[in-house]
């Protein structure tokens, strides 16, 4: 199964509640077979993927 997560920030440029939660899931169903993914707008102009441990971020321009 793959998940998308999408959310108005995330990991590394802010740090919150929310971001940790979606952090967690990733993490979590992960164990289960499950590939997560996170789309969230970013400061940055390039659009991006960020491989972290949890799952691949995909960021675009705001």
């Amino acid at each position: 199964m793959r998940v998308l997560h999408v959310y108005r920030t995330y990991f590394p440029e802010t740090h919150g509640g929310l971001e940790e939660t979606i952090r967690q899931i990733c993490l979590n169903t992960a164990a289960h077979g499950v590939e997560s993914r996170v789309f969230c707008p970013s400061r940055n102009v390039q659009p991006r993927v960020v491989r972290r441990d949890e799952a691949a971020v995909h960021r675009c321009r705001r």
